[in-house]
């Protein structure tokens, strides 16, 4: 994952690890699960997708439901399988090649994950979720203006994509483009205004850009969504700040 230390300047060396941006968005994958109602719990959905399986063994759609649901439940074989067998029956959709990525990504299997996600992202080239998780693993292994492009076209095809602008701010920092950072992980809470990753990456970028009193109030907010968060109660201190909670 790309840490803390690609976007923040004097603070980086008293920080805790424990701010680190998500590069690969296996949470936002997740998400997909949303094909049935959340209010089903683990057990009886599997059930419910397991006896559709029954009934047409050439679902595709509920072997990615069931391959997501592992996923969700840290299951990464049975999901991996799921999604293996998902892509048999249907291969020109892309979750299947997203849950393979992910798990193989889980499993430090860059290029493997990379080929995964490729897939996906070609069989469905404005696909949001296939574009970011795309952009992260190239972000991974160093080829930081390939991951921007597709970060870019993740936002493209998906406006509201809050981990795609998260990313995409920690990339431009990293490059040294402050201005453009800032503006991207402002966007990324304004969409996401609880993700911590997001307050306290934008904290860390305004300080660097001088904002300092905007830098403050990312930091105090990012205490109000966790206020046990290590990272953001030491650079409130080292700004010589005490820290009551704010909402965010």
């Amino acid at each position: 994952m790309l840490g803390v230390g690609l976007i923040i300047g004097w603070v980086v060396s008293q920080l805790p690890k424990n701010a680190s941006i998500a590069i690969i968005a296996l949470l936002a994958l997740a998400m997909s699960a949303r094909s049935f109602e959340q209010t089903f719990v683990w057990r009886n959905s599997s059930t419910l997708l397991e006896h559709a399986l029954r009934v047409n063994p050439q679902s595709w759609a509920a072997e990615n439901s069931l391959a997501v649901l592992h996923l969700q439940h840290g299951q990464s074989q049975q999901a991996f399988d799921r999604a293996t067998r998902a892509k048999e029956l249907n291969a020109s959709d892309p979750l299947p090649y997203l849950v393979r990525g992910s798990v193989l990504a889980s499993r430090g299997d860059l290029p493997a994950a990379t080929a995964e996600f490729r897939q996906a992202v070609d069989v469905a080239p404005n696909h949001s979720l296939a574009l970011t998780n795309l952009g992260g693993i190239l972000a991974q292994q160093g080829q930081f203006n390939d991951a921007i492009v597709m970060l870019q076209r993740a936002i493209a095809a998906d406006p509201d994509n809050a981990q795609a602008y998260l990313n995409l701010g920690a990339l431009q920092a990293h490059q040294n483009d402050l201005a453009a950072s800032a503006r991207s992980l402002q966007t990324a809470v304004q969409l996401s205004p609880t993700d911590l990753r997001a307050r306290l990456n934008l904290g860390y970028v305004l300080l660097q850009l001088n904002r300092r009193p905007e830098a403050i109030e990312q930091f105090q907010a990012a205490r109000a969504i966790n206020p046990t968060d290590t990272a953001a109660r030491e650079a409130l201190r080292r700004l010589g700040i005490s820290t009551p909670l704010t909402t965010p």
